[in-house]
Parts: structure tokens; sequence; C-alpha cells
């Protein structure tokens, strides 16, 4: 029996509630010194939900983290849990439970000391206590390594261990701060589906701080992309990957082309642009600016294929390196423009239909949608002189 799907014993005061309590944050700000981490951030994260905040380095996330924990305050704004304002309350009085990526476990107790800590500090009896480590150390399968100290456990184990110590205090909201990147690959996924799962069965409201967009991607019900300290996009995995908001979210999420363009129609939804390196295309995308407004269109490798020969919808370009990734095979190509593009198609077991040097044409498939963005150039041609 899988042991994260059996029930869980009636143990007064001992599992979790289950409640799922929501977190709002209203007008977050903060600054370290002259340095703006957070800017005016509002959010609501419905109880019982997974979210991720996704950005790169000093982007904001583990600050905004830090604020729902207690650990800062926030020179502006509010934050609420459960729809109690909780900016006064200390942080072992908020009910928020967080794992590091250093799992930050006390190296002279053993595992069930370990889970023991937080019901014993919160004055949980003895009895209660002992039932709470038993409970959560078979959630994460580490009943068998009760005994054992945190030196004698592999990374993934001191991991489940830490879960475990986080879920004994009967957290209202878990926090996870960059948990699996000190993981290897196959160990890191599957500790995201072990914890997916049991956020999922104990309707925990989790937040996920991750600059992996895989990782976001894979756990998450909604992303909060945020750069420099603003929240760019929020949404689910798929709105932001296939209809990014921002020209960061779409470049930081995924793999993208960039292809330079000039707006040549505008139809209702449908966006008609000139490609520089040659050919139109349409795209369902609303025109960020009028007729002959230079833009970027942005195009997933999937959303790109080689073809044979010239058509509607499609550029000529010469094939530069092919590269096998399993089930797919991305192909670097050079377009008219110089420009490279990346395109990925399902790997067929027939053999290359091209090879390197040869010429191709590459179609671009942008019935589903598509991303269209100013370029960021000087529009006036009076002005691009003069600059």
């Amino acid at each position: 029996m899988n042991v994260l799907h059996a029930p869980r014993p009636a143990l007064e005061g001992a599992a979790l509630s289950g409640t799922g309590h929501a977190v709002t944050l209203t007008g977050i700000t903060h600054r370290y010194g002259g340095f703006v981490a957070v800017r005016d951030v509002s959010l609501e994260v419905a109880g019982g939900s997974l979210v991720a905040f996704l950005g790169p380095s000093g982007c904001g996330k583990s600050t905004l983290l830090r604020a729902i924990a207690g650990f800062i305050r926030p020179q502006a704004g509010s934050i609420a849990i459960g729809g109690e304002v909780v900016d006064d309350v200390r942080p072992n009085r908020r009910g928020v439970g967080i794992v590091f990526q250093n799992y930050a476990l006390f190296p002279h107790l053993s595992v069930a000391e370990n889970v023991a800590y937080g019901p014993q500090a919160q004055g949980v009896p003895r009895a209660q206590v002992r039932a709470l480590v038993e409970e959560n150390l078979r959630l994460v399968q580490m009943a068998d390594y009760a005994k054992r100290l945190p030196r004698e456990l592999s990374g993934g184990q001191q991991q489940r261990v830490a879960l475990a110590r986080v879920l004994a205090a009967r957290p209202r909201i878990l926090l996870l701060d960059e948990p699996f990147g000190a993981l290897d690959k196959n160990l890191r996924f599957d500790m995201q589906i072990e914890i997916k799962r049991l956020q999922r069965e104990l309707n925990l409201t989790t937040i996920l701080v991750t600059h992996d967009q895989e990782e976001a991607m894979s756990m998450a019900e909604r992303i909060v992309v945020l750069n420099q300290g603003r929240i760019e996009q929020v949404g689910a995995p798929s709105d932001v990957y296939d209809r990014p908001a921002t020209l960061f979210a779409g470049t930081f999420i995924g793999s993208t082309n960039l292809l330079p363009a000039r707006i040549a129609a505008i139809s209702g939804a449908t966006t008609r642009v000139r490609l520089a390196a040659g050919g139109e295309v349409d795209a369902v995308a609303p025109a960020p600016l009028g007729i002959g407004g230079r833009v970027l269109l942005s195009v997933r490798p999937e959303r790109m294929r080689l073809v044979d020969g010239p058509g509607r919808g499609r550029v000529a370009a010469r094939l530069d390196v092919s590269m096998p990734l399993g089930a797919t095979v991305v192909h670097e190509v050079i377009l008219a423009d110089g420009l490279r593009a990346k395109v990925s198609e399902p790997r067929t077991h027939d053999g290359p239909a091209h090879r390197p040097g040869d010429p191709v044409h590459v179609e671009l498939r942008l019935e589903s949608g598509a991303a269209i963005f100013p370029d960021g150039l000087v529009e006036d041609p009076e002005q691009e002189n003069q600059a």
C-alpha cells in the first residue's frame, strides 16, 4: 500500500485540519537600504492551492516568502492568512511552516526528535507528540528511520524528515524555499511528486519559491512570475507558457524564438506580421502597435517544423545543427536575415530527413495562438536619424 494514501488515524489535534487557508498580500513593498526588493505587490493565494513564485535571483520572491513567514516586516502593505491580518503576529504564532533548501535539521537529534521538536515547543501533550511523530513519518515514508541521525541519511531522506517536521507542527500554510536545489534530477522529480501528493491529500495551502521554470510548471496550479520586485504575470502554467503577458514572462519560461517583424494587417483577433526573414504569417494574437509597427513575434520551438518547400507561413533557412534529445530532436536553423532559431520536432525512426547544411523552410504553426510584443526600437524615422 502506498502510505501517502493510507487512511490517517483519528488523533485528536494530531492531523492537519485541511481547511485550506488563503493568503492575501496587499500592496507589499520592502527595501534593503536603497534597493527596492518588492514593489507594491498584491496577490491572493487561494486556500488549499499550490502556487509557485518564479523568477531570477533578486526578483523579490524570497523576500515575499520571508514576509509571509514573518521573518521580515515590509515597509508598506499588509498580509492576511485565513482572513486574519498577521502584520503584528510573531513568526511562531502565524501557523506557517517552512522547508529550506538546506533542510536545517538539528544534527544532534534523531529523526523522531527532529519531528517532535515543533509539537513539543507548542506544548502538545507527550502522547499526542508521539502520535504526531509516527503519523508524519509514515506520511513521508520514513517510519523505519526514526532513530537515525541526520548525517546517516541521504539528501532525499533528509528532505523527507524536514517536511515531516514541518507537517507535525500542523501549519496553516506551507512555504517551500528552493527545497529541491540540493537533489539530483531523478530524486528531485520523485520529491516533487511526493510533495504535490501530500499537499493535495492534506488540502494544505502551499507556496513554492523557485527559479526553476520546469519545477514551477510541473508542480504549481498557478505561477506568479516576478521580475525586479514586480509581478509580471499570474496564471495557470499553460496560460503563462502559451499566452505570456510580457516579453519577460515569454522569454523566462521555456524556450522561445524572437523573430523581428512588422505589423502588416489587423483583422479582429488575427494579426498578420511580415517577418524580417521574409514571408508573412497570421498570428492569433492582439497587435501591440498599429500597421507598420516593429514587433517581436515570440514562437515556441515546438510550434515550428522543417518542411521542404516554400509556402504561406514558411520562411527560408539553412539547417545548421540537429541535436537528438530523447523523444525529440532540436534543430538550430539560420534564417534569411542571419537570425538563428530553434525548431523542436518529434524524433522519427526513419533517420533524419534533413542534414546540417541543407537548405530548408521553416513552417510557423500559430493557429493556436502566439505572442507579439513591441520590439523597443524607435518608431519615428526622424528620431532614428537623430539617434
